[in-house]
């Protein structure tokens, strides 16, 4: 678990929508679902999740987590499966997909077991939209079949890749009515959390989503860039990927990794300062100051997904984690 100024709020996600620990940072409770979207915004059950931890000139990447929906009863059989729709906004459906990861918990075994986790996708027998309502019976079209080893007694959080289901699904979004997941031990017993009860809270399915938005933004930096092969002296700076596998720290989902920046160089007289009273300083007692550093001026947070102790996800946002402007002061 995290402390200090990791500020962290536990999601307790079910298919009827989202209770909150507390209050997201930067986000109302309860969320205002008629606030304008921005590319590449993730919204489920009325929550806004907008995961940006770095941007580029051509695009911004973005990272998000995507908690499943109630299906449409048009695929449901006496009520049954509650569980799984995931609804994407157009905006989303036009972005690229990087990684598409399904996560589902599996609840622990006594005794070491071989699963078969299935993953069927939905379809109505009467061909009506999602829209239209509709009944009777449903059909199941297996997408993904995997067979999993379990020897852990405090369950296990498994991750299916996704993309190609995404692509299709926005290719063909009509097509979307959601999935069935399954995992059969040899007893029959189904292990995958897809219903939200008691202990349950913060292991439901969800969808962990890396998109890359194409459109241009204008950057304004006073500050210089530079890159390792830059021969500037001055105040400047400089790219620093913050890899979080290389450190082990494999209870991150998201992001891997991030582009951090960092500030070096030389504070010349009068450049880049960003206080007059540096200056003035100087000016009224040059023997006794030492001078401006180069340091970051502006800084922005991240957000990140994360397990805690208890294998609930986490969603925190961390401030100061990325510099995004050098200066002398």
């Amino acid at each position: 678990s995290l402390s200090g100024p990791w500020v962290n709020h536990s999601l307790r996600p079910s298919v009827f929508g989202w209770g909150v620990g507390g209050p997201v940072p930067g986000y109302t409770w309860p969320p205002d679902k008629t606030a304008e979207m921005g590319p590449g915004d993730l919204r489920t059950a009325g929550v806004v999740l907008s995961l940006t931890f770095m941007g580029s000139i051509k695009g911004s990447e973005t990272v998000g987590a995507l908690y499943a929906g109630e299906t449409d009863p048009a695929v449901q059989t006496d009520g049954s499966p509650l569980c799984c729709h995931f609804h994407f906004s157009p905006k989303v459906m036009f972005t690229k997909v990087l990684k598409a990861q399904l996560w589902v918990y599996l609840r622990p075994v006594p005794r070491p077991a071989t699963v078969y986790l299935q993953i069927l996708r939905l379809k109505p027998l009467t061909g009506e939209g999602p829209a239209g309502g509709g009944g009777g019976g449903r059909r199941h079209i297996r997408i993904r079949s995997l067979k999993i080893d379990l020897h852990s007694r405090s369950g296990h959080w498994q991750s299916i890749d996704f993309k190609q289901v995404l692509h299709s699904w926005f290719r063909q979004p009509q097509s979307n009515w959601g999935i069935e997941i399954n995992a059969f031990d040899p007893s029959g017993t189904d292990l995958a959390v897809t219903s939200l009860g008691p202990g349950a809270e913060g292991l439901h399915p969800f969808l962990e989503l890396r998109v890359l938005e194409n459109t241009k933004r204008s950057r304004r930096n006073l500050g210089l860039d530079c890159d390792e092969h830059s021969s500037e002296s001055r105040c400047c700076r400089y790219p620093l990927t913050v890899d979080f596998e290389a450190f082990g720290w494999d209870w991150i989902i998201a992001p891997k990794r991030y582009k951090a920046n960092y500030c070096s160089g030389q504070c010349e007289y009068m450049f880049m300062q960003k206080y007059p009273h540096t200056h003035l300083v100087q000016q009224a007692n040059p023997r006794g100051s030492a001078g401006p550093c180069c340091t970051p001026t502006k800084m922005s947070p991240i957000n990140m997904l994360y397990f805690n102790d208890k294998q609930q996800i986490i969603y925190g946002k961390i401030p100061g984690m990325v510099v995004d402007r050098c200066g002398c002061s």
